[in-house]
């Protein structure tokens, strides 16, 4: 059952151990998750359900982030934090998500602590890790 005081957060990922950790922690945090292992299934769910943001890793496939990211942005002219996780070596790529619209970025590989304090931040909210 879903709580629906909390804060949802839809995870676009194709790595299902770092899909099942992520689930994990958000949820350990106080978080409701949904899980999508590409862009398409993320944009059926956002157009079902919207989360109140997003995670998605830059080279999610068949549809990637910068087109879940356009298509949030100027077709269904959302507003919903989208937090990307990429290599730092996909630089270009993530410019342009920058110029897109993305709200924050975290390389990887990361620590899930640092995209926990982003999401808070993002979000307006204290409160220790767990």
């Amino acid at each position: 059952m879903t709580d629906t005081s909390k804060k949802s957060i839809l995870i676009c990922e194709a790595g299902e151990v770092l899909l099942a950790a992520l689930e994990f922690r958000l949820q350990k945090n106080g978080y409701n998750t949904k899980l999508a292992k590409d862009g398409e299934v993320a944009i059926a769910m956002i157009g079902e359900s919207p989360p109140d943001l997003v995670v998605v890793d830059l080279e999610a496939e068949p549809l990637g982030a910068l087109d879940l990211l356009k298509h949030l942005r100027h077709e269904l002219k959302a507003d919903i934090p989208l937090v990307m996780l990429a290599d730092l070596e996909l630089d270009a790529r993530i410019l342009e998500a920058f110029r897109l619209g993305v709200t924050d970025f975290v390389a990887k590989p990361f620590n899930p602590n640092e995209l926990i304090l982003r999401i808070r931040r993002i979000f307006k909210e204290d409160g220790n890790l767990k």
